[in-house]
């Protein structure tokens, strides 16, 4: 029977950290504040099911790989991943059931992950991410085959995350953690995003690697600031004392990327003026984890009137960076901004300045909606206007949308004419 509990998401203060170190930085994915409280949330809900005195978690496959990497940040011995890749024999058309051969070889794959752990006596929870369940139900028909050779097999359980009941595992004894798909880490991970940080990367027991999986150091990167992070947030909401100061000051300039962007991302969780201080700091570190973990720490205190002032800038700024991850995470933060009116006039400055000079072709869409969305001005218009001449008919329509939202009267008096040759849809 499955059981669906929806885990109650605790707001915190907004936060990104990056999983990857300094010689990761070309794959490394940022986590938004929402996917950082899911994962905390889910993770928890995992604990209940599974205490570590008592239990193991292991993760199918590679999607998983967040919950393990969090778990195996408070104990190594907690988690693993079983690899295993595109397993839904027996229950997909494309996928028919295992002959002797490669059940055997199936089997052989699991003694090497699974058969310590029954050594231990401890019990089993295997968990995975799912929208169809066929894969889950694949794999817990052979475990269970599996662990019945050993008299285990009711020492383990199943649970998927997922935003729906498959129909595929109705019928079996799995349970279930709510996970919906509007939830960013929902997305994030039906996007497979999380797949080429998995601890152990891909693995078809049909056709299986050749050379046994080496672990992967991207996930002992993921495990690594975990574990930073937590040493650098006890709370919530902290005031940042000259002691915090001085702490985090150092580690934002140390060697170390753990500590340098653990710092960095605690500072989304900190109040006080100050904190602008340190933003430019982690800003100009050589690292692009730190300075993308900079711009969501930003990011998270543009509502508070005394540093929203101080932000902005910074923020745009970001959209200049020499690295386009750090780019394209400033302006999805700019565009997802509920910034107050107050800042409506630093923000359209801003926006003028960084639009002008058409740097970076991959922002500007996003920084024409931003016309759009604040309501254009004539001389927001004067710079919109070069984009009517842009080769991308995509730019050039996001550039007619930003026209046929300011008044009418000016622009059929200035740019009437260009309208009419562009912007063949719409009438001025």
């Amino acid at each position: 029977m499955v059981n669906m509990l929806r885990p109650k998401f605790i707001l915190i203060s907004s936060i990104l950290f990056f999983i990857e170190s300094a010689v990761f930085a070309e794959n490394f994915h940022a986590f938004s504040p929402k996917e950082y409280e899911s994962l905390v949330s889910i993770v928890s809900e995992i604990q209940k099911r599974c205490p570590p005195d008592q239990c193991i978690v292991v993760g199918i496959g590679r999607s998983p790989t967040p919950f393990l990497a969090y778990l195996q940040s408070m104990d190594p011995s907690y988690a693993l991943q079983l690899p295993l890749t595109n397993f839904k024999y027996g229950f997909n058309s494309e996928f028919p059931a295992l002959n002797k051969e490669q059940v055997t070889r199936l089997f052989d794959h699991f003694d090497r992950y699974l058969k310590p752990i029954v050594i231990t006596h401890k019990s089993i929870l295997f968990i995975d991410t799912t929208e169809t369940g066929e894969s889950i139900a694949a794999a817990d028909n052979y475990l269970k085959r599996y662990f019945k050779h050993f008299g285990f097999h009711n020492r383990i359980s199943t649970v998927v995350i997922s935003a729906v009941i498959p129909e595929t595992i109705s019928g079996l004894n799995i349970d279930a953690i709510a996970l919906e798909y509007s939830d960013p880490l929902g997305s994030s991970l039906s996007q497979q995003v999380f797949d080429s940080l998995s601890a152990f990367g891909a693995y078809d027991v049909v056709d299986p690697p050749k050379a046994s999986p080496e672990l992967n150091p991207k996930y002992s990167a993921l495990v690594q600031m975990f574990s930073q992070f937590r040493h650098y947030f006890p709370s919530k909401d902290l005031v940042l004392d000259e002691s915090a100061q001085l702490q985090i000051k150092k580690e934002i300039t140390s060697d170390s990327q753990a500590h340098q962007t653990a710092a960095t991302l605690a500072l989304g969780f900190y109040n006080g003026t100050d904190l602008v201080d340190l933003l430019e700091l982690a800003f100009k570190s050589p690292h692009e984890e730190t300075r993308a973990t900079a711009v969501l720490s930003m990011a998270s205190h543009i509502d508070a009137a005394a540093l929203g002032i101080h932000i902005y800038p910074l923020l745009f700024s970001a959209c200049e960076d020499r690295n386009s991850e750090v780019r394209a995470t400033a302006i999805k933060a700019i565009r997802e901004l509920n910034f107050p009116p107050v800042h409506l006039s630093l923000f359209r400055k801003l926006l003028r300045e960084i639009t002008k000079d058409h740097k970076f072709s991959e922002l500007n869409s996003d920084l024409l909606l931003l016309f759009v969305r604040i309501g254009p001005e004539q001389d927001d218009l004067k710079i919109v206007s070069s984009y009517l001449s842009d080769p991308d008919p995509v730019i050039r329509h996001w550039a007619c949308l930003v026209f046929s939202k300011a008044n009418s009267q000016v622009v059929t008096k200035e740019y009437g004419e260009k309208l009419k040759q562009v912007c063949k849809t719409q009438s001025y």
